[in-house]
């Protein structure tokens, strides 16, 4: 098969029960919003079944024209051509084009990486929950209703958990990049092999979508670019920390990067959230104790198994008693109390780390442990 955007016009053939051969021809298409206004309706054009044939990916449609702003609160600087979701809460950024625009080569590269280093910044998943609300009502479609198929048959899935999920995913820059369009420039193709193979927690991919026309009839062949083994390698052992499901799993998963000392400050940290959080979930790649109030979980803190932890000044302010920058000023002076810890003001509305190995110290750990029930205790007075 040609590839390229120089390819010459390619030829498929449909033999009919009763031996006729009709020929289709490919063509391109008439303009970028049919392409666009295909994948919306159709996701699964996205070649969800090539990226992991053992477990096909299933896409859940957040919006078409996503907004990405550029600051917290602020108004839409660009806009991603499709957001959507999988199963296992990975958001998934789609940009069209075709092949006859030329920033397809290089430009559209620069362009998505722009979309995801502000979308996991500035998208809090209770505004992505509120845009995929919005798509539903839009279709006359319920979003429970819509969400629990989406989660299951039975319609058992935890949506709330899935939502936490989608923003722990992109807390910890789990995301997937997908280019999509109707033939892959050979420049864009190199460009998604390296990224794909370089970038420890993004996948990126390429997914190639050919019209054919003929005789009344239109056939669509998506075709995946870009995983090439190092990535396929990469991506079964993003499968396999999906496994995460307890606390043995997550502390066996951290020990392979850290050192032992580390590993045992992340136990006790991990048994203190269990003992003093209303909830202790364990996501992809973190351990979140949750702070329940009003029936919805606030998630002070994230401990990941790469050894760092997460201040979710970007959760916590949408509780009354963080809403106040003073008081999550307060939180960032109690923190930066602590030897080792040194959290910037500038950070007070996103999701800053710093190392688990600061609190090997057993005074540092405890004055983590009055900060972590302090922030608790706030929670629950909102």
């Amino acid at each position: 098969m040609l590839e390229g955007a120089n390819a010459m016009s390619e030829s498929i053939y449909l033999l009919g029960e009763d031996g006729t051969l009709r020929g289709m021809q490919e063509r391109p298409y008439e303009n970028e919003d049919l392409l666009q206004t295909l994948v919306e309706r159709h996701p699964e054009l996205l070649a969800g079944d090539q990226m992991n044939p053992a477990s096909p990916r299933r896409w859940l449609l957040i919006s078409r024209e996503m907004a990405v702003p550029d600051e917290t609160d602020g108004s839409a600087r660009w806009s991603i051509d499709h957001l959507f979701v999988d199963q296992d809460a990975i958001p998934t950024l789609v940009e069209v084009k075709r092949s006859s625009d030329t920033r397809i080569r290089r430009e559209v590269v620069g362009q998505m990486l722009d979309y995801a280093a502000n979308g996991v910044v500035y998208w809090p998943a209770k505004m992505m929950r509120s845009q995929f609300d919005g798509v539903c009502r839009s279709r006359n479609e319920e979003p429970g209703e819509v969400l629990s198929h989406f989660l299951g048959q039975d319609g058992n899935g935890d949506q709330d958990a899935f939502w936490e999920a989608v923003d722990s995913n992109l807390r910890s820059g789990r995301i997937r990049l997908v280019f999509l369009a109707d033939q892959i420039p050979t420049e864009l193709q190199r460009v998604v092999e390296f990224l794909n193979e370089h970038m420890s927690r993004v996948d990126v991919i390429a997914v190639e979508l050919k019209q054919f026309v003929g005789q009344g009839i239109q056939t669509l062949v998506p075709r995946l670019i870009g995983q090439t083994a190092a990535a396929k390698q990469k991506q079964e052992q993003a499968i396999r920390r999906k496994q995460i499901l307890d606390k043995d799993t997550f502390l066996a998963t951290l020990a392979d990067g850290v050192d032992k000392e580390t590993t045992d400050t992340a136990r006790r940290v991990v048994d203190w959230m269990q003992q003093n959080t209303d909830a202790l979930t364990f996501g992809t790649s973190s351990a979140i104790g949750s702070v329940k109030l009003n029936g919805k979980n606030v998630n002070p803190f994230l401990l990941y198994s790469n050894g760092m932890v997460e201040v979710s000044f970007g959760n916590i302010r949408g509780n009354s008693s963080f809403r106040d920058q003073g008081k999550r000023t307060e939180l960032l002076e109690k923190l930066n109390l602590i030897m080792g810890i040194k959290i910037q003001q500038d950070r007070i509305e996103f999701f800053p780390k710093f190392p688990l190995s600061a609190l090997q110290n057993e005074q540092a750990l405890h004055q983590f442990f009055d900060v972590y029930r302090w922030t608790v205790d706030e929670i629950k007075k909102g």
